[in-house]
Formats: structure tokens, C-alpha cells, sequence
């Protein structure tokens, strides 16, 4: 039987942090999507954050004609429980954590990059949806937890 992991977790802030569109930019609508991330740990008020950095590109010529980057602050109760032994700078969360953290923050990027791209000719464009427990693996894998 599988052992449960229950954790707390709440979202402290959504950040907008920068958008823009190239719409001199053709495509036929085949785009390709490049999802870069960073975590930030503050022991001091128990928070996480994610930064979230996606690109959209032509499929066909690999040109970016939109970008959104975001932050997602979450508060994690007594932080420090998670806090690597034998690095202090690192820290071992549960993997359904982390899961959590980066389904939350793909759903907050979608609907900032949607609001965003309001009034543009990107407007419409399809925003995929992503399996979180594997775009979790590939943004991290076992080497930044």
C-alpha cells in the first residue's frame, strides 16, 4: 500500500512580471513552447517561489513571438522541516509537493498569458495543457530538489 503524504501549502502571490508579443511574426498555428523555471526559498516567511519563463515559437523557422514570465509565491508552514541536513541552501520536498507547486503556477501562467494576449493577433491561440507530474520532472528533476 502506498504511504500518503500530506502536506500544507497556500499561494501568497501571483506576479505578472513581464509580457510581450512580436505580432510582425507569421506562423501557420503549429508553435512549439519552451518552459524555463527557477525556485527561490525563503526560510525567513516560510515561502517558495517559482519563477516561470515561457517562450512560444514558430514551429517551422523557431522565432519567439510571445513571452510571458511570471512568479508564483507559496507559503509552506515550518519551511525549514524540508531543509537538506547536509545543505542548508537546498531542500527535499515531497515530489507531490513540487507537483503541486508547478500545476498551480502552469495554471496561473496560462491565465496571465490568456489576459495578456487579449487584443492581439495571438489572441486564440492554443495554451496546452501539461501533464504537471511530468513537466515537474523535466523542469527539475532529482538535481534541484
Amino acid at each position: 500500500m502506498k504511504k500518503e503524504i500530506t502536506f500544507d501549502i497556500g499561494i501568497r502571490k501571483i506576479k505578472d512580471l513581464a509580457f510581450s508579443v512580436n505580432e510582425d511574426v507569421e506562423f501557420k498555428k503549429e508553435t512549439s513552447i519552451q518552459i524555463n523555471s527557477g525556485l527561490q526559498f525563503n526560510k525567513s516567511d516560510d515561502t517558495i517561489e517559482l519563477l516561470l519563463n515561457i517562450n512560444f515559437l514558430t514551429k517551422e523557422s523557431n522565432i519567439e513571438f510571445m513571452n510571458s514570465r511570471t512568479s508564483n509565491i507559496f507559503y509552506i508552514p515550518n519551511l525549514v522541516q524540508y531543509e537538506n541536513k547536509t545543505n542548508p541552501d537546498m531542500f527535499n520536498l515531497p515530489d507531490a509537493m513540487l507537483i503541486t507547486i508547478v500545476s498551480l503556477s502552469i495554471t496561473h501562467a496560462r491565465a496571465l498569458i490568456s489576459r495578456n494576449a487579449k487584443g492581439t493577433k495571438f489572441e486564440d491561440i492554443y495554451l496546452p495543457i501539461f501533464n504537471p507530474a511530468d513537466l515537474t520532472k523535466n523542469l527539475f528533476s532529482k538535481k534541484s530538489k
